[in-house]
C-alpha cells in the first residue's frame, strides 16, 4: 500500500497526485470521493496516459453518471454498490424519463430512493409510538432501529439494528464496460468494520 495522494474536493487538476502514483508503482487508485472530484481525476488520468496502467475505483457515489460521460477514460471503472444501478429499477427509471425526459442526474438515485424510504418509514413509526407533539431524535432512531426487511418500493429490503445502521450488508461489484455500469458480481455480504475498543 502507499501512501495517500489527497485532492480539493473540486479540484482543477490533479496531475501532481497522479504522477507521484505513477511514480511509486502504483497499480490501482480508489478514489474515496463523490463523482465530482472522481470526474477530474479520471480525466487527467486519460490525459497523461494513466488508465491502461493504471485500474481506478470508488465508492458507491462515485459511480454517477456524469462520469460515463468521460468515455474511454472510464472503462474499467469499479465500485461496490449497497443499491441497484439505475436501469435495475424501473421506477427510478420512469420517474427520471417522465419528468426530466432522460436519465441524468448527478447524485445516486436508487440509493436515495431506497435510504430516503427508510427514513421517512422510521418518522411514521415514530409518530405512530410516540404522537407528533413528543417526536425527537430518540424516538426517531428507535424506531428506524426496529425497521426490518423494509422494502416499499421493491428496490431492495433494509433491516436496522442498534448494532448495524448500513440498512443492507449486501453489496454488488459494478464496473464500467462499453460505457455502461453493469453488475460483474452476484450481491455479497459485506463485514461491518468496527473499529477495535
Amino acid at each position: 500500500m502507499l501512501p495517500f495522494e489527497i485532492v480539493p474536493y473540486l479540484p482543477l487538476d490533479t496531475t501532481p497526485q497522479l504522477l507521484r502514483l505513477r511514480g511509486r508503482g502504483a497499480d490501482f487508485v480508489y478514489l474515496g470521493a463523490i463523482w465530482t472530484t472522481a470526474l477530474p481525476v479520471m480525466r487527467d488520468a486519460e490525459r497523461l496516459g494513466l488508465t491502461d496502467k493504471i485500474r481506478f475505483g470508488g465508492y458507491e457515489n462515485s459511480q454517477a453518471i456524469p462520469l460515463l460521460e468521460l468515455g474511454p477514460a472510464v472503462e474499467g471503472y469499479f465500485a461496490p454498490r449497497a443499491a441497484p444501478w439505475y436501469e435495475e429499477v424501473p421506477l427510478l427509471t420512469d420517474m427520471y424519463m417522465r419528468y426530466e425526459g432522460k436519465i441524468d442526474t448527478g447524485g445516486d438515485g436508487a440509493s436515495t430512493l431506497l435510504f430516503a424510504s427508510a427514513m421517512i418509514e422510521a418518522i411514521r413509526i415514530a409518530i405512530d409510538s410516540v404522537g407528533y407533539e413528543n417526536l425527537d431524535g430518540r424516538a426517531v432512531k428507535e424506531a428506524w432501529e426496529s425497521i426490518k426487511d423494509f422494502d416499499p418500493l421493491g428496490v431492495k429490503k433494509l433491516t436496522y439494528t442498534p448494532e448495524d445502521h448500513r440498512g443492507s450488508a449486501a453489496v454488488r461489484m459494478y464496473e464500467v464496460q462499453g460505457g455502461n455500469v453493469v453488475p460483474v458480481s452476484d450481491w455479497q455480504e459485506a463485514p461491518m468494520l468496527v473499529p477495535e475498543k
